[in-house]
Order: structure tokens, then C-alpha cells, then sequence
């Protein structure tokens, strides 16, 4: 099942687990051949893998506890064991279970609305997405292109979460910019599909829009402010 928004039934809750999952299965395959801690993540300026692991561990208890809680939780202060791929799957695995055991539409708190746990298997599956990008620049060699791949349906979803959720929260919270004209997302999946057409409007109607076109996935980075420039309003991760 290829799922889209944020669930509102215990069967789109249930394929949003699914794709948390599988997420978490990647990173964790692609952590285990890692010797080198300490090098650099292109994409997260002043972060090594090893910084990169410990914000991946940490999502497990920081989303768990905020489940259950009123405010934004802490985060987890976690020393890295010397099994870092380990640490990371425990911890998924903890909050995996967590998610399944809690009624999609118990409250919780989460970064925008809607106030329920069925915000998270969403938002963490494009957490993982983004950050085992991040991951795989790392591990490139010099020349290399980064091996990671997600499927169209994912990063179309992305671009929606990204630019309905996520921009609207950064832009409330002044860590970002609405834009003047509106921004418009032409996602184009292959030449004889119709392309995928995702339009925010602007604060100023007149103002010329914004037009990125380009592949889901190519999209999908550069909302992040990873991969190719489109010109787009920039957002933090």
C-alpha cells in the first residue's frame, strides 16, 4: 500500500507503519558497514555520522515520550554504545512497537496539527528518508554519486508534508520565509504520465511565482535544501 497524508483509519495508520519500517530497515543495513564515526555529512554542516546517529537514535524516545505529552518533550541524552547500528534498531524497534499498540487518534503532541499519533509514522518515515540521504553523501567517495533511492510515491507525499506542514510551522516559528508568488511543484514521474502539479499560494498575488520542475525525488531533496537548486523558499530539518 502506498499510503498519503496523514492517516485517518487504522488501516492508513498501518501502512504508514509499514513505511516507517522499512525505512529503519534501510538505515540500519546501510549504518552496519560504517568504521568512520567522525567523518564529515556534507548536507549537515558541523555534523559527522556520528552526530547524524545519535539525532537517529534519538527519535525513538523523543517521539515516544511525545505521545504522551502536552509540550514539545526533551531530547534524549544518549552516550553512543559501541554498537551504533544496534542502538539505533533498538530504539526504532521500542518506538515501532509504541506506535502499534497506541489508537491512531489518541491525542499526542506533534509539531503541527492534527494533536494525534497519527502524525508520527508519516513524519518519521520522511525524517528517515531525508536523513539516509544525508547518510549516503556521507559514505560517497570523492566522484561517487550517493546510493539512495526512494520510491515516487514517497517523495510526492513528501513535497505535500514538506510544503503543507513543515513550511507552514518554520514560517509561524520565523525560521523561514513565505514567499511572494506562489510556488509551484511540477513533479514528473515519466514521459507519458501526467505530472504531478503541487501549488502553494504567495503573500503577494502580482508577485511572479516560483516553478521547480523536476523528478519526485529531485523535488523531494530540494524542498529540503538538499540535491539541486530550484530557487526554493529554504527550509531547516
Amino acid at each position: 500500500m502506498s499510503p498519503s497524508g496523514t492517516p485517518t483509519d487504522a488501516a492508513g495508520q498501518a501502512a504508514w507503519l509499514e513505511a516507517a519500517s522499512d525505512q529503519w530497515d534501510q538505515l540500519v543495513n546501510e549504518l552496519r558497514p560504517v568504521t568512520d564515526w567522525s567523518a564529515p555529512v556534507p548536507t549537515c554542516p558541523g555534523w559527522t555520522i556520528d552526530h547524524l546517529v545519535g539525532h537517529l537514535a534519538g527519535l525513538g524516545p523523543w517521539i515516544e515520550a511525545a505521545l504522551t505529552a502536552e509540550e514539545r518533550p526533551a531530547w534524549p541524552a544518549q552516550p553512543p554504545p559501541d554498537d551504533r547500528a544496534g542502538w539505533v534498531r533498538r530504539n526504532a524497534d521500542a518506538l515501532l512497537q509504541a506506535l502499534r499498540e497506541r489508537p491512531f487518534d489518541a491525542p499526542a503532541w506533534t509539531l503541527w496539527p492534527p494533536r494525534l499519533t497519527a502524525f508520527w509514522p508519516r513524519r518519521l518515515t520522511h525524517e528517515l528518508a531525508i536523513h539516509r540521504f544525508d547518510l549516503a553523501q556521507a559514505l560517497a567517495g570523492p566522484g561517487q554519486a550517493a546510493a539512495w533511492e526512494v520510491p515516487d510515491w514517497l517523495a510526492l507525499d513528501g513535497l505535500d508534508e514538506a510544503m503543507f506542514g513543515n513550511w507552514p510551522r518554520q514560517i509561524a516559528r520565523g525560521s523561514s520565509s513565505a514567499s511572494p508568488g506562489a510556488v509551484q511543484l511540477v513533479a514528473q514521474t515519466g514521459p507519458d504520465t501526467p505530472a504531478t502539479v503541487l501549488t502553494v499560494p504567495g503573500t503577494d498575488p502580482a508577485a511572479d511565482p516560483i516553478v521547480a520542475e523536476g523528478s519526485p525525488r529531485q523535488l523531494y531533496l530540494a524542498v529540503w535544501g538538499r540535491g539541486q537548486d530550484f530557487g526554493l523558499p529554504r527550509m531547516t530539518s
